[in-house]
C-alpha cells in the first residue's frame, strides 16, 4: 500500500492478519529494494494492493506482474467504499460478527488504536462521515451483532449510534476526551486481565498524521502476539503518556516492550519504561532425577513519583523467587525471600537478591543472599537459609562480625569438610576491600570467621 495513503492503510489490518501477512508500504509509481527484499524474503506470490490507481499506478501492478507475482486490488471511490470493500474480502475469509466504526477523517488516530485488536479479533474496520453510515450500511446485515464505535460524539455522532441500535445490534462506545483517552479505553477494553507479551509504542499523529504509519504497519505484529499499541507522541517530557494509559501500563507490565519507528516517540517509551522497570532473572537451578526442579529468580521492581519533574520519592522492592516444579512444569510450591528495610524517611528502598545457591544433595539446600539499599548503596551482612525439598525454612544464618561495619559482594557457599564455608569480598568499615571466610555447619551454627585485607593482614577473627 501506498505509505502516503493512511486512510486506505488504516482499515486493512484485520485483512493482513486474516492472510497472516505483513503490511508494505510502497510508493505510488514505484517499489522500493528493500520491499522487493522482503517479499523475497517472505517467499510470497501473492500481492493485495490497496488503494485505487490514483494511489498505487497501474505501472506498479504490471511490474510485479512481469516480475511472476500474482496481484489483486482492493480499491473503491473514496475511503469509505475502500474500508467497505475490505470487509467484503475479510467476510470471504471468516465471517464477520463484529465491526468497528471510526470517523474516516477526524478518527485516524482512533483508527491506529482498534486496529490491533479488531484484526486479532477478526473484527471488520468501517469508515463514517461523523454522521450516518451511507456508504457502509450494505455490509451491515443481520448477521453482524455488535459494533464498537471508537472515539466520542465529536467524532462518530449519536445519531451513528441510534442507526445502528435501530439495527438490532450490540453498540458500545470506546471514546475518550483526545486520542491518547481513547487509546486507553481501546486497550483496556480489550487487553484488560491479559498477560501481555509486549506493548508496541507509537506515535499519535499529533502535529503531523503521517507518523501513525507506524502504528500501522505494527498492527498484524500486535494482532499475532496479542499485543496493544500504545499511541503517544513526546519527547523530554516525562509526562507523554495520559493518566489513563499510564494506569493501564502499570496495571499490566508487558514481558516485553517495543518501540516502533524513531522520532517523538522516545518520551512515551522512556515513560513506559520507568514505569515498569521490573525484571525477573533466572539465576539458578537444582534438577532431581525425577525431573522435577527447583528455579532462583532474582526479581526488582524500581519505582519513582515526581511532582512539578522533581523527584520526590523513589524506592524498590526486589526479592527472591523460589519456585519447585515437577516434571511437567506443574508448581508443587513456591516461596519468596525479601528482607524488610525502611530508611529514616520510611521508604523501602533495599533489594534482596540471591548470591549461591548450595545442593546438599540430600533434598536440601542453602541459600546465599545479600540486600542493598539503592539510594545509599549500604548492604547489610548476607545471610544464608536452609530449605527441604519441600518448602520448609529448616534454620536462617546472618554472617555478622561484632561491632565491624561489612558490605559484602560475591558470597560462595563451598564445601569445608562436614561443615560449609561461606566466602565473600566485600568492604569492611565501607573503606578498604577484604576477604572474608565463615565456617557454619550444616545445622546453621556459626563455627569460626576470619577476615583479612587485600595484603594479607588479619584484621578479624572469632578464635
Amino acid at each position: 500500500m501506498n505509505a502516503t495513503s493512511l486512510p486506505d492503510a488504516l482499515c486493512v489490518a484485520p485483512l493482513a492478519n486474516a492472510y497472516e501477512c505483513p503490511i508494505l508500504l510502497i510508493n505510488k509509481d514505484n517499489i522500493p529494494n528493500e520491499v522487493y527484499e522482503e517479499i523475497n524474503r517472505l517467499g510470497a506470490q501473492d500481492i493485495i494492493l490497496i488503494g485505487g490507481e490514483g494511489v498505487i499506478s497501474n505501472k506498479v501492478e504490471r511490474e510485479l506482474e512481469s516480475k511472476g507475482y500474482y496481484t489483486d486490488r482492493i480499491g473503491g471511490k473514496d475511503r469509505y467504499e475502500i474500508s467497505l470493500n475490505i470487509a467484503y474480502a475479510l467476510n470471504e475469509i471468516n465471517p464477520v460478527k463484529e465491526i468497528s466504526i471510526v470517523n474516516g477523517v477526524k478518527g485516524l488516530a482512533d483508527a491506529t488504536s482498534i486496529a490491533p485488536p479488531s484484526a486479532r479479533d477478526g473484527r471488520a474496520i468501517l469508515y463514517t462521515n461523523g454522521n450516518d453510515i451511507s456508504g457502509i450500511e450494505s455490509f451491515i446485515t443481520k448477521d453482524i451483532e455488535k459494533a464498537y464505535i471508537v472515539g466520542k460524539e465529536a467524532a462518530v455522532s449519536s445519531n451513528v449510534e441510534n442507526i445502528l441500535k435501530s439495527k438490532n445490534l450490540d453498540v458500545k462506545r470506546l471514546g475518550g476526551q483526545n486520542r491518547k483517552d481513547t487509546n486507553a479505553k481501546v486497550i483496556s477494553e480489550f487487553y484488560s486481565g491479559k498477560e501481555l507479551n509486549n506493548i508496541y509504542v507509537a506515535k499519535d499523529g499529533t502535529g503531523k498524521e503521517s507518523d501513525l504509519i507506524d502504528a500501522l504497519s505494527v498492527s498484524p505484529l500486535a494482532a499475532k502476539t496479542e499485543s496493544p499499541v500504545i499511541i503517544a507522541t513526546g519527547n523530554d517530557n516525562i509526562y507523554t503518556l495520559s493518566e489513563s494509559q499510564k494506569d493501564f501500563v502499570e496495571n499490566h507490565r508487558p514481558k516485553e516492550l517495543t518501540r516502533i519507528g524513531g522520532g517523538y516517540n522516545e518520551g512515551p517509551f522512556d515513560d513506559i519504561k520507568w514505569l515498569i522497570r521490573d525484571t525477573i532473572e533466572l539465576v539458578d537451578t537444582i534438577e532431581y532425577g525425577d525431573g522435577s526442579i527447583i528455579e532462583f529468580e532474582n526479581c526488582y521492581d524500581y519505582y519513582c513519583s515526581f511532582e512539578d519533574e522533581v523527584l520526590v520519592d523513589i524506592g524498590a522492592i526486589g526479592w527472591i523467587n523460589i519456585t519447585y516444579k515437577d516434571k511437567n512444569g506443574n508448581i508443587i510450591w513456591q516461596d519468596k525471600i525479601k528482607d524488610e528495610y525502611f530508611t529514616d524517611i520510611g521508604k523501602d528502598i533495599y533489594v534482596t537478591y540471591l548470591e549461591d545457591v548450595y545442593d546438599l544433595n540430600d533434598g536440601n539446600f542453602i541459600v546465599a543472599y545479600s540486600s542493598y539499599n539503592i539510594y545509599t548503596e549500604d548492604k547489610p551482612e548476607p545471610k544464608s537459609v536452609k530449605y527441604n525439598k519441600a518448602g520448609d525454612v529448616l534454620w536462617e544464618t546472618t554472617i555478622s562480625f561484632g561491632d565491624f561495619e561489612y558490605s559484602p559482594f560475591n558470597v560462595l557457599i563451598e564445601p569445608n569438610g562436614d561443615n560449609l564455608m561461606v566466602k565473600s569480598k566485600g568492604y569492611f568499615d565501607y573503606m578498604y576491600v577484604c576477604y572474608i571466610e565463615t565456617i557454619i555447619n550444616k545445622d546453621g551454627q556459626i563455627l569460626d570467621q576470619k577476615v583479612w585485607d587485600e595484603d594479607g593482614n588479619i584484621v578479624y577473627k572469632l578464635k
